[in-house]
């Protein structure tokens, strides 16, 4: 058949012809599609390409016909007046055409052909213009396929409401004898389905085709519960049960009545918290409409012999589980009831609810709170003001100072944000919210972090003032000193706009910045550090600068006109006490309110006045304080400023920096305008400043803590310009003269700060790698033969000095850090200011394009990476391990506060010395080998760079054996070190290395030397010793992870853990208390039951439990080992209702037997 193509516009094909040719026209359309269809071959193609034009022009002119012969055309409702009535297409021809289009519609490969034929069928369907059964069941088919495999992406709602549209016609499909529809049809039970709206009716719609069909997809649902991980999917599953059970009737509803049933019993029942949530979810839907008759009846009628019995169980999991479906439910009514006895209900309900903040379980006394406030909130006009009260009463009282678990604390807080949503419950909060202030000072930051935004949410509210709850002298006072980062952001997000105003006039702005400063000098550095974050812009904290720059240069103007105050001002300290006793003495009621509170301080506007101002020093240095810090939150928006406003302030911070030293003579006033003028933008600095820190390096002084020394460093970092060959050139200067004289170790701590500092750092390495014959290159010769000549001898002498040692440690941490930067850079472009810098480098470290390598550094006499191992092996740790010896004279104390906690064990013991010099060097190489790992010097395959994301990975040479060997040999020559800081240090080298080394060898070694550090560490010891245990934690799990490839090494360091456990808790019983408000558990035991969560510790743990129970004689042993089971056993959640209750079979768990016995 030669290829023909019809006219596709039936609308102008009725003007332009006569209804003979039309029919004649039909009728050779009618010929033309039988004669195509029966063309197709098995796999849905046509003979001819020229025969798809002709059909697809038949489609389109048929889909015309009917599009503009439909009887919804004028009237939407003349179809459905009509019950049933067929509107039939003339000529009857047509109709032929149709049923053959629906025949091939399946089987047709073209997807385009396909979906215009399927529009065909659904208008045809909708609009009743064929015999119904003759086109329902392929139209559905294919309806349904293109739902689950819509042709494209972007059509999928589309077909999904094709289908949707098409629900009323199911059910005239015989399911039982086209089971391959059947199942596709089920298929629809889909997340990606039920995610749209019309796919959530469609699948309620397949409910009630059968009990069959109900029971089928009732399993497909429970099976997608457990499947999938999104809450909006358990949400849309409650949603198609609530919309089936609403359409449903007859046995179909009584069904799904017992599928509801059985969601409410295994809700209650559930012993896993996950699984209760996606419950919970599910009955939600029904939740959410228990004011709907059906919905109430079924609620009542299922909820009836399960709810209020488990209500009263004593297993917590269950009691806790009916509490949080009892609070979402509230109130269970029956439509049958009058109105007196629905109200009696529920008054009965609400007391039943309210009996649960008296409960045992802290945890259910958590929920209890957030369920009451959350049904007073819903409602509040079924209960009435006379019943709320009450229970509102004995939350804010009671509740709020419960002092057993911070979660009922926490509830009660999140309790109030539930209640302050509801405008009408804020009249009745208002004198319960000052009862809520014990929160800002609780012991739990979590509670205080929940404290400051409730503030945050009361300062939305018109008639509830935030300094209600807590007087603002207090939240002054908390933001300066919560050791919390989250609670001080929260407390300067909430009085942002009362002490950094942006719409204000410049004098109130000023008023509040010495009111706050006068307050609290803490707490308005704190201020005014973070306060940049909090704003959208950097106008208002610039505007402030400005302010303050110009008012600093009037007092210190006044200053000078008036010479020495006459009257001594009082220090700030005293000037704190005394504003905290002014607020006691007038409480909360007369504290400062907010906007207010300037203005009542009538000694702030005497304070403002230069003239009063410039007379107290402690206000003067607070405020460069406060312009110090504005600077340095304003580091990176000078580009955003006006550069006319910036260069007139940096000419005032000058005139400041260096004339206020001058002028005020407090203690740090010299060092605070160092550091003002190191923040300065751009070189407002004076440049003499780095010309005298170069003679300042060449100073010999005592006292390397001078605060002078420390701020001009940080000084000529921020304002050096072309000044750092001048810089190293004199610390070269020094390093050669101080061969024979005295040294000063300010210079190198200079030199570690330029190589650590992100700003600093390119441009030195750029000198290391460009000039041959630079000064860093000599400074690096020179600590080369100070390091290898001087400090063994310091080390095997006796009587050198404690300078010339803390210079020794200072000049080989230098060269070790030289050694590494001359190859190794950070992954990280320093150079890029506009990316964030991390807070931690922790990241790898990669090999620089420029490096200098292993040759050039031998040519200029400098250790090598594996030269610097090589002497850290040989020649320095054999001088070193001696550090800690039993018998001698008084140990020597250590120099800083972290290494007198950390060795304060092995400092007070009797007959004891501490070489401290000895354990610094120590200290240093276990730094060092760390720092060659995370460079890939010790690791056996190329390490991908952080920041290149899917790029290639950076090249690391692959290490030689001896390079792999010496990291083994200096950790076994440390092992015997006695000092406690060491092996500490050690603990975390060996888990960091132990995912380097692969091989089983290298592994075994590391855990046998871990195993010697755990004996000879003690770990019994860390219940008193050791503040912060989280190395050895992360040790035990590291151990836990490798068990598979080294399990006789795991199970050896395993055994070690156990044996101390049970050594401390046997030798001091009262360490152990699990019954008491809180536990006391000794640190080597929690360190052991965090190793015991990994399933392979797991399971170790079974295997030794019967053998340390045979192995205890004494009944008092006993009881404690029993104590230590019972906690080993619980999950480590902190919650002390999934400690009871338990899951699984009883007895199945060897710790459930050694509990029982």
């Amino acid at each position: 058949m030669s290829a023909k193509k019809f006219p596709t516009d039936y609308a102008a094909l009725e003007k332009e012809k006569s209804l003979e040719e039309i029919t004649a026209l039909w009728h050779e359309v009618a010929h033309v599609a039988a004669s195509l269809v029966s063309q197709i071959d098995e796999n849905g193609c046509f003979p001819d390409a020229s025969h798809v034009a002709t059909i697809s022009s038949i489609i389109d002119l048929v889909f015309s016909y009917l599009k503009f012969t439909s009887p919804k055309k004028d009237d939407e409702a003349s179809i459905e007046d009509e019950d049933g009535a067929l509107h039939p297409v003339h000529p009857p021809v047509i109709e032929e055409a149709i049923k053959d289009l629906n025949e091939a519609m399946k089987g047709i490969d073209d997807e385009q052909i396909r979906c215009k034929i399927f529009y065909i069928m659904e208008s045809c369907l909708l609009d009743q213009r064929v015999p119904v059964e003759d086109i329902v069941a392929n139209t559905l088919l294919v309806a349904v396929h293109h739902s689950l495999n819509p042709p494209n992406i972007k059509e999928h709602k589309a077909w999904i409401k094709k289908c949707w549209n098409l629900a009323e016609f199911f059910d005239m499909i015989d399911f039982s004898s086209c089971t391959e529809f059947y199942h596709t049809t089920l298929l629809l039970a889909r997340p990606d389905i039920m995610n749209v709206d019309e796919g959530r009716k469609m699948v309620a719609s397949l409910f009630l085709l059968s009990p069959r069909t109900t029971m089928d997809l009732h399993q497909i649902l429970k099976r997608s519960l457990l499947d999938y991980q999104r809450r909006s999917i358990w949400e849309n599953i409650g949603d198609v049960y609530y919309r089936a059970y609403v359409m449903s009737d007859g046995i179909v509803r009584l069904k799904l009545e017992e599928m509801v049933q059985w969601y409410m019993e295994a809700a209650v029942k559930c012993q896993d918290e996950k699984m209760f949530v996606r419950l919970l979810c599910v009955l939600d839907a029904f939740h959410a409409a228990k004011d709907d008759k059906v919905v109430m009846g079924l609620l009542d009628r299922g909820y009836g012999p399960v709810l209020f019995r488990a209500l009263d169980y004593p297993n917590d999991i269950l009691r806790r589980n009916a509490l949080r479906v009892y609070a979402n439910a509230f109130p269970i009514r029956n439509p049958m009831e009058t109105r007196q006895e629905t109200g009696k209900r529920v008054e009965e309900q609400l007391v039943k609810l309210a009996t649960f903040l008296e409960d045992k379980n802290p945890s259910i006394r958590a929920d209890a709170i957030e369920a009451l406030c959350g049904v007073l909130r819903r409602h509040w006009a079924l209960i009435g003001m006379v019943s709320a009260l009450p229970i509102l009463d004995k939350i804010f009282k009671e509740s709020v100072n419960d002092c057993s678990n911070k979660t009922v604390r926490l509830a009660v807080l999140k309790g109030a944000e539930i209640l302050m949503d509801y405008d009408v419950t804020h009249q009745y909060l208002k004198p319960l919210i000052p009862r809520l202030g014990c929160c800002l000072n609780d012991t739990a930051s979590i509670v205080r972090l929940a404290f400051a935004r409730l503030l945050k949410n009361i300062a939305r509210i018109r008639h509830i003032a935030f300094w209600e709850a807590a007087p603002m002298p207090k939240l002054v006072e908390r933001m300066g000193r919560d050791p919390c980062d989250g609670v001080v952001d929260e407390l300067i997000s909430l009085l942002l706009t009362n002490f950094l105003p942006a719409n204000m006039e410049p004098t109130e702005q000023l008023k509040r910045c010495v009111f706050l400063t006068k307050l609290d000098r803490i707490a308005a550095m704190q201020f005014y550090c973070r306060a940049r974050r909090h704003c959208k812009d950097p106008q208002g904290a610039f505007s402030l600068l400005v302010i303050l720059t110009n008012w600093a240069h009037s007092c210190m103007e006044a200053r000078k006109k008036q010479g020495a105050p006459s009257v001594e001002a009082e220090p700030a300290s005293r000037q704190s006490k005394k504003a905290k006793g002014n607020s006691k003495k007038k409480g909360a009621e007369a504290a400062p309110q907010a906007d207010g509170a300037v203005a009542e301080a009538d000694s702030t506007n005497d304070y403002i006045q230069p003239s009063r101002a410039c007379q107290d020093e402690a206000l003067m240095l607070s405020v460069v304080h406060v312009i110090g810090l504005l600077m340095k939150s304003l580091a990176k928006d000078w580009a955003d400023l006006p550069p006319e406003d910036i260069k007139s302030v940096s000419k005032v911070l000058s005139s400041l920096a260096g004339s206020m030293p001058k002028v005020f003579h407090a203690d740090d006033m010299a060092s605070s305008c160092t550091w003002l003028a190191a923040m300065t933008p751009g070189k407002a600095a004076d440049s003499d400043c780095s010309t005298d820190l170069c003679k300042m390096l060449n100073q010999e002084t005592t006292d390397s803590n001078d605060c002078n020394i420390q701020w001009r460093l940080q000084l000529l970092s921020a304002c050096m310009g072309g000044k750092l060959n001048e810089v190293l050139r004199s610390i070269q200067e020094h390093l050669q003269s101080g061969r024979s004289g005295k040294r000063n170790i300010v210079a190198l701590r200079f030199l570690t700060y330029l190589l650590v500092n992100q700003q600093t750092r390119p441009k030195l390495l750029s000198e290391w790698v460009s000039d041959d014959s630079g000064p860093l290159r000599s400074i690096a010769r020179a600590l080369h033969d100070y390091v290898t000549s001087r400090l063994p001898e310091l080390l095997t002498a006796e009587g050198s000095g404690a300078a010339e040692r803390a210079y020794a440690v200072t000049a080989c941490n230098v060269l070790s850090r030289l050694v590494l930067h001359a190859q190794y850079l950070e992954s990280e472009d320093a150079g890029n200011s506009a990316r964030p810098k991390p807070k931690t480098p922790k990241k790898a470290r990669k090999r620089t394009t420029a490096a200098v390598d292993d040759a050039t550094l031998g040519a200029l006499g400098v250790f090598s990476p594996i030269d610097l191992m090589h002497f850290y092996s040989k020649d320095l740790l054999p001088l070193c391990v001696d550090c800690y010896t039993i018998a001698g004279d008084a140990p020597a104390q250590p120099k800083t506060k972290k290494r007198t906690r950390q060795q304060q064990p092995e400092a007070s013991s009797k007959d004891s010395v501490l070489d401290d010099f000895k354990a610094q060097l120590c200290e240093s190489v276990t730094g060092w080998i760390g720092e060659m790992d995370r460079c890939g010097l010790l690791k056996e395959s190329a390490q991908p760079s952080p920041e290149e994301g899917d790029g290639p990975a950076q090249s690391v040479p692959a290490p030689e054996e001896v390079m792999l060997a010496l990291p083994l040999d200096i950790i076994r020559q440390l092992c015997r070190t006695g000092s406690r800081c060491v092996r500490q240090r050690l603990l975390q080298l060996i888990y960091k290395l132990q995912f380097g080394f692969t091989d089983a060898a290298s592994r075994a070694a590391l855990i046998q030397a871990a195993v010697q550090l755990l004996k000879g560490l003690g770990a019994a010891a860390l219940a008193n010793a050791d503040a912060d245990y989280e190395g050895l934690v992360n040790m035990a799990l590291g151990m836990a992870r490798i068990m598979r490839t080294n399990e006789r090494d795991a199970k050896v360091f395993f055994a070690e853990l156990l044996e101390a456990s049970v050594e401390v808790v046997k030798a001091h019983p009262e360490g152990l208390q699990l019954d008491s408000e809180e536990q006391v558990v000794p640190r080597v035991v929690r360190v052991f039951k965090k190793a015991c969560g990994c399933p392979e510790y797991r399971k170790l743990l079974h295997k030794y439990v019967n053998e340390v129970q045979r192995q205890t004689t004494t009944v008092r042993d006993v009881e404690v080992l029993s104590k230590l089971w019972r906690y080993l056993r619980t999950p480590d959640s902190g919650d002390e209702s999934e400690s009871t209750g338990g899951g699984g079979a009883e007895g199945s768990d060897p710790l459930e037997v050694a509990v029982e016995c």
